[in-house]
């Protein structure tokens, strides 16, 4: 029997048979292997632990930091500071103290103002007395 689409068959196929042939060979099973991967699930619920890290986050930039207000101190009496609590372009608020001044030289005026105040009792005392 013959076709009357293929023409006379003889022996040796017919080139466009072959290649049909070879094409249907890798489409089918790679076209099979693509549904059935569409088609599964995915397996991407796999655990792992948490943990905690510290991140550091370095930022470079050239430029001028301009402060919103620059406010000048001046404490109410001359001396030297002790402790600095606060750094410059820190945000302070009032009444916050920003800095110690070294009282060393207050505590000795103190100390000769009170052996001052002691001499002149015991003097006053003495006349007082009388001799």
């Amino acid at each position: 029997m013959q076709l009357p689409l293929f023409g006379k068959m003889d022996k040796k196929p017919a080139r466009w048979l072959l290649a049909l042939l070879a094409t249907g060979v890798v489409a089918v099973p790679s076209a099979a292997f693509w549904m059935s991967r569409q088609s599964a699930p995915r397996q991407d619920n796999a655990m792992t632990t948490v943990e905690s890290k510290t991140v550091t986050a370095r930022i470079s930039a050239s430029g001028e930091v301009v402060p919103i207000r620059t406010v000048n101190l001046s404490p109410k009496a001359a001396g030297r500071i002790s402790e600095l609590l606060v750094d410059q372009g820190d945000r302070v608020t009032q009444g916050q103290i920003v800095a110690r001044m070294d009282a060393s030289d207050l505590e000795a005026e103190r100390t000769q103002a009170i052996a001052r105040v002691n001499e002149a009792q015991a003097r006053w005392d003495q006349l007082r007395a009388g001799t």
